[in-house]
């Protein structure tokens, strides 16, 4: 439902080609209006409506920048470093399905040393936002490297094993797999024990693998691969590479 005072704008104001909505106080909501009309021409008008009516247009009209007083006072303070605005005004953004600015902003946290903005990041190049951030496997591994260092976290360092293991760069994923092992990661012990066996980037070291895998056993963890007997009996099965052949 549109309120009689945003209708007096104009018809055309609130169609699909809309740019954007400028509220520049709190209760009530007066808003600066800025919109394209069909021949292209812009066009401005003032509205007067209750937060209710501001809320519902922003749910009616996803691709229209709402600006509220509360997001100029946010844009003020990440001007001046403030962390937790730029992270706000990022999320506003991502809502209002605007990728790109939302990234904008996700960055200057993240260079400021915010953590779930760099993994915020590098999620949205790995997949792709659908708004305006198109998948890039080597942007991913950039900010998903930045925020393991910054975190050491165990699972963040195996994601960038993984995408390293995902283009073919062994020996980066073996070092990245390395390193959330020692960070703790137990899913990390198994794959270097994988890369061992198999020779993934490095000469096959079946007593390697078997050391790594041994590793993976002695985990208390449920998320150990099956997959790791089976391995260890077939590096005993055949022998070699360092393991003597023990069918038995």
């Amino acid at each position: 439902i549109v309120p009689s005072s945003v209708q007096k704008i104009g018809a055309d104001a609130f169609s699909p080609e809309i740019k954007e909505i400028v509220c520049t106080s709190s209760t009530p909501f007066h808003a600066n209006v800025i919109y394209y009309s069909t021949y292209n021409k812009t066009f401005s008008g003032q509205i007067t409506c209750s937060e209710r009516y501001f809320n519902s247009l922003r749910q009616a009209y996803p691709q229209v920048q709402l600006i509220s007083a509360e997001k100029t006072e946010m844009e003020s303070l990440a001007q001046k470093g403030d962390i937790v605005s730029m992270v706000k005004l990022a999320k506003m953004y991502d809502d209002a399905k605007r990728g790109y600015d939302a990234l904008k902003y996700y960055k200057k946290a993240a260079n400021q040393g915010d953590v779930e903005s760099m993994l915020v990041i590098a999620k949205k190049y790995r997949y792709g936002d659908g708004m305006g951030v198109y998948q890039n496997t080597g942007m991913s591994i950039k900010w998903y490297e930045q925020a393991a260092n910054a975190s050491r976290d165990s699972e963040t360092a195996r994601t960038v094993a993984c995408l390293y293991n995902s283009i073919n760069n062994y020996s980066s994923a073996y070092s990245w797999f390395l390193t959330a092992a020692d960070w703790g990661d137990d899913i990390s012990t198994f794959y270097l024990g994988l890369y061992n066996q198999n020779g993934y980037g490095r000469k096959k070291d079946y007593a390697a693998a078997v050391s790594w895998y041994k590793k993976t056993l002695n985990q208390a963890s449920d998320s150990i691969p099956t997959s790791t007997y089976w391995n260890m009996g077939l590096i005993y099965e055949y022998g070699g590479y360092g393991v003597n052949k023990d069918p038995g």
